[in-house]
């Protein structure tokens, strides 16, 4: 290998992307390959919760989301003009978990520090291949698939295999479990929780938009072919020990059916 080659390759190295994340949490290993697979080198975890050095997974805590607030040189402050960072910290099914309102506080702290806010799309999604309106802080899983006239927008978790269809909105924060079907202009609000294998809409020709408000839960394996107000929680029925799943039992947020 000549000389040049070698100069090249050493430059390739020095200009790979570099990525933050913002919240330890259990199984974070996938988000990892993601992102390596995307070309990143994760430079490691920022966390208000943990101590800086400790390590799982392999990787190590750098520093604290109160770091990257300062306005005092620190490890993450002086990294964060050649870094991009990403959240984390996902929704889980209750929405007054203490593990959302830390992933809210995150990215409201991303928002106002102004830092460059990665998107993890897996190479199996389509995303990559679609000119559609794009939020940043995305994470689209393993062999998603989305129509060419959706719109997601920032900070929206689609997990794998899931099926975005036209017209459809994914809402600022929200969560789409696995193997979920959204229909066609389906308008998913902000903070929502869709469970896996849930199917929201159809796919028709008569326009009808579907609309599930802001901070509403979708239980597992749930089919809502109607719009729900906001902060529902949709549950099935249960009748003789059974789950009806064709029918909607939603509570609103002053805790009434």
């Amino acid at each position: 290998m000549d000389q040049n080659q070698n100069h090249s390759i050493r430059k390739k190295m020095k200009m790979k992307k570099k990525i933050i994340f913002c919240g330890m949490r259990s199984r974070l290993h996938g988000s990892v390959l993601m992102a390596e697979e995307l070309g990143y080198e994760v430079v490691g975890v920022i966390d208000n919760d943990y101590f800086v050095g400790y390590e799982h997974d392999g990787l190590k805590i750098i520093g604290t989301l109160s770091d990257l607030q300062s306005t005092e040189s620190n490890n993450v402050t002086d990294m964060k003009d050649h870094v991009e960072f990403f959240p984390t910290k996902y929704f889980v099914s209750d929405k007054n978990s203490q593990i959302n309102q830390t992933r809210i506080s995150i990215i409201d702290i991303l928002d106002k520090t102004n830092v460059k806010v990665a998107n993890l799309i897996s190479p199996t999604s389509n995303l990559h291949k679609l000119d559609i309106n794009l939020g940043k802080g995305i994470h689209a899983g393993n062999n998603t698939n989305f129509s060419v006239d959706c719109e997601i927008k920032d900070y929206a978790t689609i997990y794998m295999l899931s099926c975005i269809s036209g017209g459809t909105v994914i809402g600022r924060n929200s969560f789409i479990g696995s193997q979920c079907f959204l229909g066609d202009n389906v308008v998913i609000g902000d903070n929502c929780i869709v469970n896996s294998v849930s199917a929201i809409g159809t796919s028709t020709i008569n326009n009808e938009v579907i609309t599930i408000g802001d901070n509403s839960i979708i239980g597992l394996g749930m089919v809502v072919m109607t719009s729900v107000p906001p902060n529902s929680v949709i549950l099935p029925i249960e009748k003789n020990h059974r789950r009806i799943y064709n029918k909607l039992s939603y509570i609103n947020n002053e805790g009434n059916k």
